[in-house]
């Protein structure tokens, strides 16, 4: 019995783990994530609930596969740091939220400056260093360098 102050009961509550975001993540890790948080140049910050996480092998990604993550809002994917949403989003909120999109191919590009950070259960401290995407990848010529 506490006098003068209501008691208040312990409490638990998880605690999760910031990172960068990139496709290049080990599916280990993937499996734990539990939220996507994009944050705006204007400064607007959005946090999607994750539901799932599904790698897919594409020829012409960054680093030879992207991943798909889903969201109640819709399909996110990642190549590398590059954020395509899928045509299941509505983008009237990422635009009102100051977020730039270009439509030219397949989805949604987000351009222009934001961060993107990944919220886990656990990680296996792995850090994303985002390296160039294959055909990025710096190369000596073939003949004499004379």
């Amino acid at each position: 019995v506490v006098k003068g102050t209501p008691a208040t009961a312990v409490q638990t509550a998880a605690f999760l783990t910031p990172s960068s975001l990139s496709s290049e993540m080990s599916d280990e890790d993937l499996v734990e994530l539990k939220y996507l948080t994009l944050q705006s140049p204007v400064g607007a910050r959005m946090n999607l609930a994750v539901t799932g996480t599904v790698r897919l092998p594409v020829d012409e990604s960054c680093h030879g596969s992207v991943v798909r993550v889903l969201t109640a809002v819709g399909t996110v994917t990642l190549d590398g740091k590059d954020i395509v949403f899928g045509a299941d989003i509505d983008d009237a909120l990422f635009r009102e939220a100051g977020f730039v999109l270009s439509t030219e191919g397949a989805g949604k590009r987000l351009l222009g400056v934001y961060e993107l950070l990944g919220l886990f259960n656990l990680l296996s401290g792995l850090e994303v260093t985002n390296p160039p995407c294959r055909g990025d990848k710096p190369g000596l010529p073939a003949g004499d360098f004379q």
